[in-house]
């Protein structure tokens, strides 16, 4: 607020006085115009001093606003050294580089705001003339801190991608975390903070109580989509002829391998859950035959007794919470996506909808052998030595699908220490920190976090994930109800939604919180570029349910090129200043700041 006093040194005159003497210059001209000259020169001196003061002023303004918003990150500090604090900021940001004398700054400390008032004298130069020989202005701001409590989840991308500059995103989310608190202890507000890691699927641990937010009994739409139903055994010395074919024998000969999964079984076809029931003892709960339909036209078998196939088919009822067991491989914690739309809001888990369970990540064994080339997670072996007679695997993709050979009491390879892991468990990031008022514990989280190679990048989520930790409602009840608290989620990534490329013809993909690309019935038709398309739709409903909740969003994207990523942070984001991109590690540290600094600060009240 701009206050212009003007004052004459030694005369006691002033501009009401002069005011006064223009208003009554009245009666004999010429004695009127020698009367009013002085006064005249006096106004026109007024107007270009008054300007200069305006400049003036307009320049303290901007730095005493400054300073009172620096001070302010501070207020732990006395009223003392506030001030001589205020000072040097305003100082720094130019303050007393202004054509002015006699600066004074007056500083007083309330509660939950700082106010800071500055005077200076500018020196006149036209109004000097008639004796005015200064103008005093006056300027000051009052910053006052947001009185709701914070609560802020940090979903951040720890894909292998990132493992050159995993420090500089741990020293970017530290001084996040820092000065969160730092100014929680300033100024007695309630601050909490979540961490979550993600990259193809987020870890909520796996802890006792969580066991009732899981799917445990396997009817989840999705549960074991990977195996369900999946062709994986051709009965040895079976053979079939093709509807026009030339007799060829053999699984998928005389036809381009999609006979195998157009062949629909009679009863009564020994499935494989009839194998594993008869051969090892599997409980029918775990060993379900399949429907019998009608088998399609075109088909004519021969070799057999009157009435069966030749193809062993998965059983329609596989749960990851069994191979896991079976494995004797401890579930790390990891999720996989609720089918929508539960995949990215924060219904809570209820057990009389399965859909809003969650299931638990299960990455299968991938083959011995090398058709298409390797694979990036065998940790099984599955030699068709093992299978009982007659049977062998249909192809390649069979080994993939099979559950067989989590029953054979095979020990399994495995290997959890990052970045590069193998095993059902195969990257499963490090575990969410719910909400807390521990800094300790933030930060002992954030300095342990490590890259994690295979998968892909998944941030929606990541997203949901950091959503779910500020929700009042289950899994994590550690959120304030919704109006209490500001809720924040700070997303950081480094590149695009994917999920990583593999052998085609068998997954197409790694696996990822929403399974491989091939046999996936989720995504239509089953191309890269639609996996990518789909996570992205993904993410975007993800941010929008999570703004219309009332959460505010910021993103940082880190070293992405490509306009349409950019872009589609930018939406996620609550508003287009809440997105930032890092091209340097030191731009990236840099966001962690600004966002801080937004977060924390002082918001000038007046």
């Amino acid at each position: 607020m701009l206050k212009v006093l003007a004052r004459l040194r030694g005369c006691g005159l002033s501009l009401d006085l002069l005011t006064a003497f223009r208003k009554r210059s009245e009666g004999n001209i010429a004695t009127i115009f020698a009367i009013v000259l002085v006064p005249l020169a006096g106004i026109a001196g007024f107007a270009l001093d008054f300007g200069r003061a305006q400049l003036v002023t307009s320049k303290l303004q901007q730095s005493v606003d400054a300073a009172v918003i620096s001070a302010g990150a501070r207020m732990a500090l006395s009223e003392e050294d506030l001030t001589s604090e205020a000072r040097r900021f305003f100082r720094a940001s130019g303050g007393e580089d202004v054509a002015a004398e006699n600066i004074q700054l007056a500083l007083v400390k309330g509660s939950d705001n700082l106010s800071l008032t500055v005077t200076a004298d500018v020196p006149t130069t036209l109004l000097n003339v008639i004796g005015y020989s200064e103008l005093r202005v006056s300027v000051d701001a009052v910053a006052k801190f947001a009185s709701e409590d914070l609560e802020v989840a940090i979903v951040l991308d720890n894909t292998g991608s990132m493992a050159p500059f995993i420090g500089d995103l741990k020293t970017g989310a530290t001084d996040l975390v820092n000065r969160l608190f730092d100014t929680a202890a300033n100024v007695g507000r309630d601050v909490k903070v979540a961490l979550v890691p993600y990259v193809g699927a987020v870890n909520i641990g796996n802890e006792a109580g969580h066991i009732g937010w899981m799917d445990v009994t396997a009817d989840a739409q999705y549960h074991g989509m990977a195996f369900e139903g999946s062709w994986t055994l051709f009965e040895g010395g079976c053979t079939y002829t093709p509807d026009g074919g030339g007799g060829d024998s053999g699984p998928g000969s005389g036809g381009d391998g999609g006979d195998r999964s157009e062949i629909t079984p009679l009863s009564p076809f020994p499935t494989l859950a009839r194998v594993l029931q008869e051969v090892i003892g599997i409980g029918s709960a775990h060993a379900q035959t399949a429907p019998v339909p009608s088998t399609p036209s075109g088909y004519a078998h021969t070799g057999v007794t009157a009435g069966e196939e030749c193809w062993g088919m998965e059983p329609t009822h596989v749960n990851h919470f069994d191979l896991f067991n079976q494995l004797n491989v401890a579930w790390k914690g990891c999720v996989e996506a609720r089918p929508e739309p539960f995949d990215v809001d924060d219904t809570p888990p209820d057990s009389g909808n399965p859909d809003t369970l969650f299931v638990p990540y299960f990455w299968p064994d991938e083959p011995d052998t090398t058709d298409f080339g390797t694979y990036p997670n065998n940790y099984l072996a599955d030699g068709e030595a093992s299978l009982p007679a007659p049977w062998i695997y249909s192809w390649e993709g069979g080994r993939a699908r099979a559950t067989f050979k989590y029953y054979l009491g095979n020990t399994a390879t495995i290997d959890d220490v990052p970045p590069l892991t193998l095993g059902p468990n195969q990257a499963c990031p490090d575990p969410v920190v719910p909400l807390t008022d521990s800094r300790s514990a933030l930060l002992s989280a954030i300095s342990g976090m490590s890259e994690w190679e295979g998968s892909g990048t998944v941030a929606s989520e990541g997203l949901a994930w950091g959503w779910r930790v500020l929700s009042p409602t289950e899994p994590f009840t550690e959120g304030a109800a919704y109006g209490e608290a500001n809720k924040v989620i700070v997303l950081m990534t480094d590149g695009k939604n994917w999920a990583a490329e593999q052998n085609p013809d068998v997954n197409f993909t790694d696996y990822t919180a929403y399974g491989y690309l091939q046999y996936n019935w989720r995504i239509f038709p089953q191309t890269y570029s639609n996996y990518k398309d789909y996570l992205d739709s993904r993410l975007l409903q993800a941010c929008t349910n999570a703004k219309a909740a009332g959460v505010t969003i910021y993103t940082i994207t880190f070293g992405v090129l490509d306009a349409e990523t950019q872009q589609l942070y930018e939406n996620c984001a609550s508003k287009p200043p809440y997105h930032y991109d890092a091209d340097t590690t030191a731009e990236l540290v840099s966001a962690f700041n600004q966002i801080a600094g937004e977060l924390t600060a002082l918001r000038i009240a007046q």
